[in-house]
């Protein structure tokens, strides 16, 4: 209904609401109609893929209030690229394309021009190699700086993400590697200075023999650029929450409608959105702003080079 005129169906039941006979039980039969015939897994299926588009349009649109639809062919691809360039699964895309078929098919909505656009189409199924490599812009001090107030300040689910992003952040990691912890991160007090330290059973640039003898180690310098405590919260907060890091277990998990936690790790595409969601509930992003999962591990090595770090201690910091 928040964009009822760009689909039949919506426009439908918007008279069916606003008419001077408005019958509930009418309404209800215009809805089980339209949607007949199509099982209730394809549908949850549907809405998923849509209303995560939904997410990733608000989340570059903000501060502006913007509907699913309409979908222009430009911003369907645009979104595709995205996927591509966040790592997602390439099904994803393909699900997307399949979605917006269903909701011309079921619902009349006006996508005819991202269904017959031959790039769109494209864009599912090339291959990720052929996609120019692109990198994500490093944060801002305050942009850091918030995501530190979260992880001192908050225990639900945004606090955990936050304190997780700052953990990327200060020890320099790519999303997936801060995913394998083979324990809990632990907290190194000292006079002045702390750490938040861990250590990595997996990572990206390391080899099969390399993993079999030798854990990465980790290490966050403490405090960070708002001077809060929010490595000392943020492992408070997890263990409130009843997470663990260990084998097998993702030091950021999916977070759960119901409030809990999943088993699956917290995808690298999804946590991209959420993060330009939080940064921008403040209004702490810029239109020409590139930021995802990556640009935690740029932020500290672009502070370095811009302190004229020597050459050896960035490389050092980097790996």
């Amino acid at each position: 209904l928040d964009s009822y005129q760009h689909i039949a169906l919506g426009r439908q039941i918007h008279d069916l609401m606003t008419g001077d006979g408005q019958n509930e039980e009418a309404l209800k039969e215009v809805i089980k109609d339209a949607l007949c015939g199509k099982s209730i897994a394809t549908l949850k299926s549907r809405v998923a893929s849509i209303t995560t588009f939904g997410r990733w349009k608000k989340s570059i649109s903000l501060p502006e209030e913007v509907a699913i639809f309409p979908i222009s062919e430009e911003l369907a691809y645009r979104y595709i690229c995205e996927l591509r360039r966040e790592g997602a699964p390439r099904s994803r895309a393909t699900r997307f394309l399949e979605s917006v078929g269903f909701c011309k098919g079921m619902l009349g909505a006006e996508v005819s021009d991202v269904l017959a656009s031959a790039r769109v189409r494209g864009a599912c199924i090339s291959r990720l190699g052929a996609l120019d490599p692109r990198k994500k812009d490093p944060l801002t001090v305050e942009q850091v700086a918030h995501l530190e107030l979260l992880a001192a300040t908050r225990q639900d689910h945004v606090g955990i993400f936050a304190g997780y992003m700052c953990f990327l952040i200060f020890g320099r990691l790519r999303w997936s590697d801060g995913q394998y912890c083979k324990e809990e991160p632990w907290f190194d007090e000292g006079a002045e200075f702390s750490y938040l330290e861990a250590r990595l059973y997996h990572h990206k640039t390391a080899g099969r023999a390399k993993v079999a003898k030798r854990l990465l180690p980790v290490a966050c310098p403490v405090p960070g650029v708002s001077r809060l405590p929010w490595a000392v919260n943020w492992l408070y907060h997890r263990e409130l929450q009843g997470l663990c890091a260990g084998v097998g277990k993702p030091t950021m998990p999916a977070p759960t409608s119901c409030g809990g936690w999943s088993t699956l790790p917290l995808s690298s595409s999804d946590a991209a959105m959420w993060l330009r969601e939080v940064l921008n509930e403040q209004v702490l992003m810029k239109a020409s702003q590139s930021i995802g999962t990556h640009s935690a591990k740029a932020t500290a090595l672009s502070w370095m080079c811009k302190a004229h770090a020597p050459g050896d201690i960035q490389r050092l910091a980097g790996y």
